[in-house]
């Protein structure tokens, strides 16, 4: 913005000695003495007052000054033109802009600034096509990188396809025109690379302006830590971060939310409070509504005690309403944070507020209070939820229909939870490996088998989905307690054989425990050798406690035979657990 008292001591030349101390008194000292004003000052001083004026959106002076210029004697026509334009992209009237701008001889008579704003005005309105012609136009009689960065910037902010080939076509024209650009060239394509989590080109981009002896700015840096921060590299946000403070550049509230957000993101919390807590008591940045609302989620995903005491959510929350109202985000962090702790009453209160205050909620917002409300076995708030859902058209996703199918299993619905599913299928939604998993362990502990192996079956051959860990646990858990022993030993005999799907499943802990569980409750002792040869060859080392309680049992039995086959296996590949280590696991373990 052109500086105030340059302004002042410009129009103190031709006032007679009066000397105004702001811009509303030099607006009105220029009201009462326009007459002499418009003749006698040159237009520069006009133009640099109007300039000023709408830097600072003052519309209605701006288009009085325009007014008045235009009624100054021997206006030359070049400037007569600009005025009109000018006048016309303050309106906002597009129409007449193109329409005057069509059929005046504007070639080497506008002043670059106009040429931008009408780029701008033209981009405001959407109007994008027509910006495109009117910079083809300009651009061959007018080779100023303020105009390129201005069709540049339109393009990030308007167009939702190809942004980035049509900008760097821009910046390819610029350097067919050997047209220079400068640091807002710069900050606008990392922007807009950071935008498409194009992280490679804007650190590349950031090393070429370097190279080229300009030292980015705060905007600069903003854009490349923002590019890293959306892959959530981040040691690479850091990077850039602790360099643009060595360099002098005090970081703004931009960038501290910038970190904060992915710090939070990338599984980091207590790096993000630490953030916080730097900027608002070491640089004395003041906070606002959002990097609150990032400060909640921090805490909302710590998983271990802090050293300090923890701040109070609801706190937070308070402090966010100094500063603006809560969106969306903020009051389903905060029902999130609730929710996790299984306070439904308070998450409600918070949902009710939020309607209360004409914020719409989202699908993860119902999800997160349908499914405490399934945690609590509070069916019928649930229901009553997913009711509000619908009447708010707030579509749900499978998310939602598994904390529903929850919700009834837990009140001993089954038959309304496969009901559920089917609406779920009927709306287009696909059953995802959750679903799927969530209706297999509830027809396990019901004992409805018959209902389990057809879903299994849909699930590979009709869902075409590949199951994981949790359904080999609950494909063998309902082998062996509803004593279906013949389908367990086929689904073993294919884990063992690394057939198709179990073949792209890593078995973990849980599911070894859920193998030798079957094996003990189906007495084929045999079958300990062959479960850690199979582990043996997926070079899967066997935890102290799979072992022990493989050898406890066989020692209770007194089953020598096995014992020694087992010992094969682990000798000189695991550690054969000692009479110690069997006498200490039996005395803890011993009903």
């Amino acid at each position: 913005m052109v500086s105030i008292i340059n302004l002042q001591e410009e129009f103190y030349e031709y006032s007679n000695g009066c000397k105004p101390h702001n811009i509303n008194e030099l607006w009105n000292y220029y009201m009462e003495q326009k007459r002499n004003f418009l003749n006698n000052i040159p237009i520069y001083l006009h133009l640099t007052l109007l300039k000023t004026l709408y830097e600072k959106r003052e519309i209605e002076k701006v288009l009085t000054i325009i007014k008045y210029l235009r009624g100054r004697e021997n206006l030359v026509k070049w400037f007569n033109n600009n005025l009109m334009i000018l006048e016309y992209i303050v309106k906002l009237n597009i129409e007449e802009i193109i329409k005057n701008f069509n059929f005046l001889n504007t070639k080497g008579n506008l002043p670059i600034p106009t040429i931008v704003d009408l780029i701008k005005s033209l981009v405001k309105e959407k109007e994008i096509i027509t910006a495109e012609e009117l910079f083809g136009k300009l651009g061959k009689e007018y080779y100023d990188v303020e105009i390129y960065n201005s069709m540049m910037d339109g393009y990030i902010k308007c167009v939702r396809e190809n942004k980035l080939e049509k900008s760097l076509y821009i910046l390819e024209m610029m350097q067919r025109n050997r047209i220079k650009p400068n640091i807002k060239t710069y900050n606008i394509l990392l922007n807009l690379f950071s935008k498409v989590k194009a992280q490679s080109e804007a650190e590349r981009l950031f090393g070429d302006i370097i190279e080229n002896g300009i030292e980015p700015d705060e905007r600069g840096y903003q854009g490349v830590i923002l590019s890293c921060a959306k892959n959530n590299d981040i040691e690479k946000c850091f990077h850039y971060f602790d360099r643009m403070i060595d360099k002098g550049i005090s970081p703004t509230i931009y960038h501290y939310s910038t970190l904060m957000s992915a710090c939070v993101k990338s599984g980091y919390p207590e790096i993000a409070i630490d953030l916080y807590t730097e900027m608002v008591y070491t640089t004395n940045i003041r906070p606002n509504g959002v990097i609150l609302t990032t400060l909640m989620c921090a805490w909302t995903r710590l998983r271990r005690k802090r050293s300090y005491k923890k701040k109070d959510l609801d706190q937070i929350f308070e402090d966010i309403k100094k500063y603006d109202e809560p969106d969306l985000i903020a009051y389903t962090t905060l029902i999130n944070a609730k929710s996790k702790q299984l306070k439904l009453d308070e998450a409600i209160q918070v949902y009710q507020q939020m309607l209360m205050h004409n914020i719409k909620p989202n699908v993860y917002t119902y999800t997160t209070l349908i499914d405490a409300s399934a945690k609590l076995r509070n069916l019928s708030t649930a229901l009553r939820l997913f009711d509000d859902m619908k009447r708010m058209n707030v579509s749900p996703n499978q998310f939602t229909y598994c904390s529903i199918m929850s919700a009834y299993i837990n009140n001993g619905q089954l038959e309304n939870a496969f009901r559920t599913f089917e609406e779920m299928k009927q709306n287009g939604l696909n059953p995802d490996i959750a679903c799927v998993n969530c209706l297999l362990d509830a027809c396990n502990r019901s004992g409805s088998m018959k209902s389990f192996f057809e879903l299994y079956s849909d699930t590979i051959k009709k869902y075409h989905l590949i199951p994981d860990n949790a359904t080999v646990t609950i494909y063998i858990d309902a082998c062996t307690y509803n004593n279906y022993f013949n389908a367990g030993k086929k689904f073993y005999g294919q884990i063992i054989k690394n057939n198709f799907p179990f073949s792209v499943i890593r078995l973990n802990n849980q599911n070894i425990l859920a193998i030798i569980n079957f094996i003990i409750k189906s007495g084929n002792l045999g079958e300990f050798a062959n479960l850690l040869n199979f582990m043996k060859q997926k070079l899967f080392h066997p935890s102290p406690f799979i072992k022990l309680v493989i050898y406890n049992h066989l020692n209770e039995l007194n089953n020598d035979k096995e014992i020694e086959a087992v010992n094969r296996v682990l000798h000189g590949w695991s550690d054969i657990p000692t009479k110690r280590d069997l006498i200490k696991f039996k005395k803890k373990y011993s009903r």
